[in-house]
């Protein structure tokens, strides 16, 4: 579907342009409109984008995650306990047996 869209032109121009009758006027003034909607429609999108970051920005203060990991670093809950000895044990029983693999591959 298609509208019409008029324009008032100096009457220099109008008559520059029938000078050059060989050229598609219709079209060419077509194709840079398509064009310029779509360069303003992208501005318009990437300043939303912006305005969208400048939002969501998250400020992080590393010295206080560093400190509130070395406060609790060393703390764990007796739940916790068969989970801490069973990986420990595992972490022992695969030295052992690297160790192991070495002796036997040496």
């Amino acid at each position: 579907m298609s509208s019409v869209y008029r324009i008032l032109l100096p009457k220099r121009l109008k008559d520059e342009l029938e000078k050059f009758d060989h050229m598609d006027w219709q079209s060419e003034t077509r194709s840079f409109l398509e064009e310029r909607v779509r360069r303003e429609r992208l501005k318009k999108q990437i300043e939303e984008a912006r305005k969208n970051k400048e939002r969501m920005k998250i400020t992080i203060d590393a010295a206080n995650l560093v400190r509130e990991e070395r406060e609790h670093a060393h703390e764990f809950s007796i739940r916790d306990l068969p989970g801490l000895i069973r990986s420990t044990v595992e972490t022992f029983e695969n030295q052992s047996f690297c160790i192991q693999l070495l002796k036997v591959n040496a």
